[in-house]
Order: structure tokens, then C-alpha cells, then sequence
């Protein structure tokens, strides 16, 4: 097919996002032929976000940087052996080819168990899960993101004919690749998505209803011949989101009784992350021009280690508090603690001194970091429930 020439109409075959860009070409069409390539990786949406930006930035600064934007994000998102694109039967087909190839390299060496290790994991790698062979309480171990298997146990799941433990990887690493592209180009925020983008919000939907047929579709038989429908045992358990809501709730309410026994005093603290941690501005919805690419585990990863630093100087100090935290991410999914503490009221200064010393304790002379890294307020007894300022969290995390 001869390029088409510039100040032509597109072709029918051209997508959205080729339309969008299609008349800033020469009439070689190069570009074209470029952009289609890396528009075709990505998800409709996606893929017209990244093309009005991609005009956006050939208009006001030339063709040379608009090119080298597209070239960024390609090698930035690029997944290792799946498109953003992908479906969820192309990721189950996907799984299915992984786990053939993992039987393969089983019969392949199976008498040279080293050599079947490195198999194995380079098929893990190459499908972008992180994966590493550790010692683990002496005992050779492979690790998987943050979980850890026997050499034995990790065989088991990778060789294993269902290929469930390969659909869970995959689906969990497309997820996380797309929301990665979905944060940097704005499809996540207060304007577009909140808290999560669009297309990962119906994905898990999706998820949920299929989670539900399989419950639906199946039967608990016990020792006197009675049977029950999964689903509805699922209903009576914490599986429920409401009874699993109700339970939470009830704890923190018992938490509170013991408190005002004791006479400690109620603290609700916010811990947030430093200023280039956030991909976008809340309120204008412009890109913050601090970001520097952190992601949200990586924030949440940031917020971990601050905490493990908190409780590490309260036990030097000999301070004892206890209490909840929750998670909860803002408008552009960069996470924030919320925490619910109880504690003896004469250590209520030197804990909100050690939150904030530790919360202030990378880039905490930025513009901001003062007033919005650590937020503490002092429950009053007198006007209600410790538990109502963290009722809103709770629920938001569960149902």
C-alpha cells in the first residue's frame, strides 16, 4: 500500500488515534507508519490520550520532540511479552503457552535440576515478573514479587497443567503495566479516573462476576450427604464485604472501649508522600512537573519503610501506642496512610514529634511538606466515636 499523501483524507482503516495525528505527516508518511506501530500496543483509549498529546507537542515545539515523546513512552511501558491491548482470553491463552513452555524445559532437564531452575525463571523474567532465587532460613527459595516459594512448590505452580498461577501472574502484571501508562498520561486522576483508571475498575468488575459464577456453579458436600451452594457460604464468611466491614468496625469500636479504660487519649494521624511522588496536580489537573516517575507501589513501598523507622524509634524510646492504619489512595493513586492510634496521654507530643520528624525526613523543606506530610488531630471524647474518623477509610477500602 502506497503512503498516503499529506492533506489526504485517512483511510478507513485508520484508528482514532491515527486520525487524531494523521494530518501533521509528510507526504512520505513515515511517521505514520511509526505512530500506528506503537498506537496499535495500546488500548483505544490509551492510545488517543498519548495522540492529542502527541499533537499537543508537534504543534507547539516541532516534530523532533513530539517523535522523541512517543519513543519515551514505548520503551517506558513496553511489556515484556504482552500488549497493553491484550484481553483477558489473549492473557489466558498467554498463560496457557507459558505454562507448555514450562512443561517443556521440565522434560527437557529433568535430570539437571540447576539448569531446570534457570529455565524456569527465565520464562518468568521474560514475561516481566520479578523474580530472584534466595536463601530463606537457610533453604534455597524462589521469590515472586514479594512472595516466597520452595524450589519444589515453585515447579509445582509453574509446570502445572491449569495454568491458574500463570493466569493470576499475568492478568496482576498486565494490570499493573496499564495503570503505570494510564498514571503517566492523565487517565488517572480527579478529572478522568479517580483513584484507579477506568478500564481497571471494569477489569476487576469483570473479575468479581467471574469469581461469583464459579461460586455459583459449585457445591460444599459434607460428611452427612448435606450440600450447600459456595456462593452462599461465601455470603455467611469475611468474604462478605459487608460482614467483613461490620467486623473491622467492631474491633475498632472494642479498641476504643479498652482505651477509655485505660485513659489514653485518641490520635488520628495522615502520613503522605513528598511532592515527586505524585503525578498529578489535584486541583488545576496539570501534570506535576516534580514527578519523578515513582509509581504507586513504589510510594506505598516509601511509605512502609517510614513507618518501620516510626515504630523502630518508639520501641528505643519506650513509647507504646496501638491502634489501626489504612491505605488509601489519592485522586492520581498515589497512596496515603491513615492511622487511628491510642496511647498514654503524656506521650502524645513525643509521638506526633517522632511521625513528624520521620515524615518530613526526605524533601522536607519543599514548599508544602510542613502542612500536608503529617496531619495529626486530637480525638475529643466528648463530641463521638473515635471509630467515626476512620469509618470513611474503612469503608472505602472494603465496599
Amino acid at each position: 500500500m502506497r503512503p498516503a499523501k499529506k492533506g489526504c483524507p485517512p483511510p478507513h482503516w485508520a484508528s482514532e488515534a491515527d486520525r487524531i495525528v494523521w494530518h501533521l505527516d509528510r507526504s512520505d508518511g513515515d511517521d505514520r507508519r511509526f505512530r500506528r506501530k506503537i498506537f496499535m500496543q495500546w488500548p483505544n483509549r490509551i492510545a488517543l490520550a498519548v495522540a492529542h498529546k502527541y499533537k499537543d507537542i508537534w504543534e507547539n515545539q516541532g516534530q523532533c520532540p513530539a517523535n522523541l515523546y512517543l519513543l519515551d513512552l514505548e520503551e517506558k511501558f513496553k511489556p515484556s511479552n504482552l500488549k497493553l491491548a491484550s484481553q483477558d482470553d489473549e492473557l489466558v491463552a498467554e498463560a496457557e503457552k507459558a505454562g507448555k513452555r514450562c512443561r517443556e524445559i521440565m522434560n527437557l532437564y529433568s535430570d539437571h535440576p540447576n539448569a531446570l531452575i534457570r529455565g524456569l525463571i527465565q520464562i518468568a523474567i521474560g514475561y516481566g515478573l520479578k523474580i530472584e532465587k534466595i536463601k530463606n532460613q537457610n533453604q534455597a527459595c524462589i521469590k515472586v514479587g514479594q512472595i516466597i516459594y520452595s524450589i519444589d512448590g515453585f515447579i509445582q505452580r509453574v509446570t502445572d497443567s491449569d495454568c491458574r498461577w500463570w493466569r493470576r501472574q499475568l492478568r496482576n502484571q498486565h494490570g499493573r503495566d496499564f495503570e503505570k501508562v494510564a498514571i503517566e498520561i492523565g487517565l488517572v486522576r480527579i478529572q478522568e479516573g479517580n483513584y484507579v483508571s477506568n478500564e481497571t475498575r471494569e477489569r476487576k468488575l469483570k473479575q468479581r462476576g467471574r469469581n461469583r459464577r464459579i461460586l455459583e456453579s459449585m457445591q460444599a458436600v459434607n460428611e452427612h450427604g448435606e450440600s450447600l451452594n459456595l456462593a452462599e457460604i461465601s455470603n455467611l464468611t469475611v468474604s462478605n464485604p459487608r460482614i467483613r466491614r461490620a467486623e473491622l468496625m467492631t474491633r475498632i469500636r472494642g479498641f476504643e472501649e479498652v482505651a477509655r479504660e485505660a485513659g489514653h487519649a485518641g490520635e488520628f494521624y495522615t502520613l503522605t508522600c513528598p511532592s515527586r511522588m505524585h503525578a498529578w496536580l489535584a486541583k488545576p489537573g496539570a501534570p506535576n512537573p516534580n514527578y519523578d516517575g515513582t509509581n504507586p507501589r513504589e510510594a506505598q513501598k516509601y511509605l512502609t519503610k517510614v513507618w518501620s523507622c516510626i515504630r523502630a524509634a518508639a520501641t528505643r524510646k519506650g513509647l507504646e501506642f496501638y491502634g489501626f492504619r489504612v491505605a488509601e489512595p489519592q485522586h492520581d493513586a498515589t497512596p496515603h496512610w491513615h492511622f487511628l492510634l491510642f496511647m498514654p496521654a503524656d506521650q502524645v507530643e513525643t509521638v506526633r514529634d517522632l511521625f513528624k520528624h520521620y515524615a518530613l525526613q526526605m524533601d522536607g523543606t519543599e514548599p508544602g511538606a510542613a502542612q500536608h506530610r503529617f496531619k495529626a488531630v486530637a480525638i475529643d471524647w466528648n463530641k463521638g466515636s473515635a471509630a467515626g474518623y476512620i469509618a470513611k477509610y474503612i469503608s472505602k477500602n472494603i465496599d
